[in-house]
């Protein structure tokens, strides 16, 4: 869960995981490629959530799973959805854009530590 986002970033449940290894099972048998990249609210249908803001944060949970699980390899996303990459070369581009994006958001984290020290409202850890 995190911080702020309560009601949008809930652990998966039970029927959560039904939904992971669903989506799972429709991911691993598209094609490889950017080209079948399939968007958050079509696997949300394929799955069965209703579209919305909280279906499309359980979809990003239910894809977290899926990758850090490893159930379905070489997963990314691009802004047209989420595809099983075909080469390597794929991945390590995603994979960098993932760490370049964790980089901006600890920038952005340091700087408002900083101006809570400079405010006098001391430090978050």
């Amino acid at each position: 869960m995190i911080h702020g986002f309560d009601d949008y970033t809930e652990p998966l449940t039970d029927r959560d995981r039904y939904l992971v290894d669903r989506a799972a099972a429709w991911l691993n048998a598209t094609p490889a490629g950017p080209g079948y990249a399939i968007t958050n609210g079509e696997l949300a249908e394929h799955i069965g959530l209703r579209s919305g803001i909280k279906s499309a944060a359980k979809v990003r949970a239910i894809i977290h799973a899926i990758r850090v699980e490893g159930a379905v390899k070489w997963l990314v996303a691009s802004s047209k959805g989420y595809y099983r990459a075909q080469t390597a070369g794929e991945v390590r581009a995603f994979v960098e854009s993932l760490r370049e994006r964790g980089r901006s958001m600890t920038e952005v984290a340091d700087a408002l530590r900083e101006q809570l020290v400079e405010a006098g409202q001391g430090v978050l850890i």
